[in-house]
């Protein structure tokens, strides 16, 4: 695991840090020769970090010759009219059926996201019902960059 300390809500999607932290995910990359996939969030998923990390995510594979595939979180909750610039291509659906239970359970891990547990703000954020319920299916959706 690697972290690169980019601070929430303000990721960087160009500039200095923006290449630095690309270059680092490429170096990682080519020294580890089993990896042959980056999967990153949907490059239209409406979160300031899930776009820079999509943008981060594009440029490194740019950099290394890999596959690069998306998988949408808060695109879920796009109303159907919504207008993208690229809609999403093909992609595919994995079947993850085995490990349902366990993805709940790190899902649970998370209650100060969905739950309660920060009860004195009521304009506090939460996770959506809708978009917690997208996840809670057999298998996760990938699309082609």
């Amino acid at each position: 695991m690697t972290f690169l300390n980019q601070p929430d809500t303000a990721a960087p999607h160009e500039g200095p840090d923006f290449e630095a932290a690309t270059r680092r995910l490429s170096e990682l990359i080519a020294q580890d020769t089993r990896c042959t996939a980056l999967l990153a969030p949907w490059r239209y998923d409406p979160h300031c970090d899930h776009e820079a990390a999509s943008l981060l995510a594009s440029a490194v594979a740019s950099a290394v010759s890999i596959r690069l595939l998306f998988y949408p979180v808060w695109g879920w909750t796009l109303p159907p009219d919504t207008p993208v610039p690229t809609p999403p291509g093909a992609g595919f659906r994995l079947d993850i059926s085995p490990f349902l239970p366990a993805k709940r359970e790190a899902i649970q891990a998370h209650r100060s996201q969905y739950g309660d547990l920060i009860n004195d703000d009521p304009t506090g954020f939460r996770l959506p019902t809708e978009l917690l319920s997208t996840f809670d299916t057999p298998f996760e959706t990938f699309l082609n960059a």
